[in-house]
């Protein structure tokens, strides 16, 4: 069973906004991602810049950031929305994320046992209303968890997601 750990700050600092980035996919520390989201950092005092996304607790500086309002366009025209899969290379039995939002934004984290969010729903899901303040949210399956999708019902939403740990 592979341990995946994941906080996207062993990779270059990333921009504070998502107009010179397009979508993360990967593959990073046995994982890949499909969806919308992209690196960017909380804070770059090289540029000067701050993503804006007001988010606290999670480590710096890079995080994976989603934005379906006007300012989420990446620079390939794509839009930084959820959902987000992140597929495991190999099964996992338990999954957690630091997420936040300073939108008040509800997320859902719901496991699969397939890539790509294929495969049976393993009953394994936990629904999150979250803050600025970075608040674990994890799932956990005996059967072997092969992706997770990461949703929200939210209409409007900044989303950050950072420290990714599996067991």
């Amino acid at each position: 069973m592979p341990t995946n750990n994941g906080n996207f700050d062993d990779l270059p600092t990333g921009p504070c906004d998502f107009t010179s980035v397009n979508a993360f996919a990967g593959p990073y520390h046995g994982m890949t991602f499909s969806g919308g989201g992209s690196i960017l950092a909380y804070a770059n005092p090289t540029v000067p810049c701050d993503s804006g996304f007001g988010l606290t607790g999670g480590t710096t500086p890079n995080f994976l950031a989603f934005n379906n309002t006007g300012t989420g366009v990446h620079q390939d025209g794509s839009r930084a929305t959820l959902p987000e899969t992140i597929t495991f290379t190999g099964t996992v039995h338990n999954v957690s994320i630091s997420a936040g939002s300073s939108s008040g934004a509800q997320l859902t984290l719901t496991a699969f046992s397939g890539p790509n969010g294929t495969g049976t729903n393993l009953g394994a899901t936990n629904v999150a209303a979250l803050g600025t303040a970075m608040q674990t949210v994890s799932v956990s399956s005996g059967t072997g968890i092969g992706s997770v999708v990461i949703s929200t019902t939210s209409s409007a939403y900044l989303v950050g997601i950072d420290n990714i740990v599996t067991s």
